[in-house]
């Protein structure tokens, strides 16, 4: 990838983080445009994956989930990636509206060779081992079950004795607070919540081999 795009995008989400505000790769990508960089949003949206996978936003305590937002002028749903500081609930991004702005013209674009650095710059840190994503080896218990983060639930808002309920497929398993689902669960004092072999069955997983994502108001356990 460019280095002077990378070190563009570092330094852009870097303000971010600093700010703790919510962002997705095309917040990050129109901000570049609207200060008149020639930017592409797939090579945008790359570096900021990047970032977030080398576990650099971890250092800044960001996590990332989907979302639903609006595209093509609201006439189209899809779901994007939000990048939130812990402790911020994701409902409260407002910019819902995912539209690209349109392409600078390069008579008026800014050179990036006399904005960016040529070579990589230590912008963000990247720590030696990068972390796993949720639900690797770490979180399965001896006896199959898998350990949900606690900080997942806390970004979720859910407390201890609190009910939820399970339902899935092959490959997925659900986990929300309404009660139309086929199993139920409670969060133990602690903040604990445990899902037992049984339970992952339903969804023809493995404690240790799956990941666990917040989207929404509900939580995710996905074959990885």
């Amino acid at each position: 990838m460019n280095a002077q795009l990378t070190n563009l995008v570092e330094q852009t989400v870097l303000d971010q983080m600093r700010a703790k505000e919510s962002f997705t790769a095309l917040d990050i990508s129109n901000r570049l445009k609207a200060e008149r960089y020639s930017v592409q949003h797939r090579a945008v949206a790359e570096a900021v994956r990047e970032i977030f996978e080398s576990g650099a936003m971890a250092h800044y305590d960001y996590d990332r989930e989907t979302i639903p937002v609006v595209t093509d002028g609201g006439a189209k749903m899809t779901r994007a990636y939000l990048y939130h500081f812990q402790e911020t609930r994701p409902r409260t991004y407002q910019t819902r509206n995912q539209d690209s702005l349109p392409p600078v013209p390069l008579d008026q674009a800014r050179d990036l060779s006399d904005s960016a650095a040529a070579t990589p710059l230590p912008v963000l840190p990247r720590p030696a081992h990068p972390p796993r994503k949720s639900g690797s080896r770490q979180q399965a218990r001896r006896d199959g079950a898998l350990a949900v983060p606690q900080r997942m639930l806390r970004q979720l808002g859910w407390s201890d004795g609190q009910g939820l309920s399970l339902s899935g497929d092959a490959g997925r398993i659900v986990i929300t607070t309404s009660v139309t689902g086929d199993k139920p669960l409670k969060i133990w004092n602690g903040q604990r919540l445990r899902i037992c072999r049984t339970k992952l069955n339903i969804g023809a997983l493995r404690a240790e081999s799956v990941t666990v994502e917040v989207e929404g108001d509900t939580l995710r356990i996905a074959a990885q």
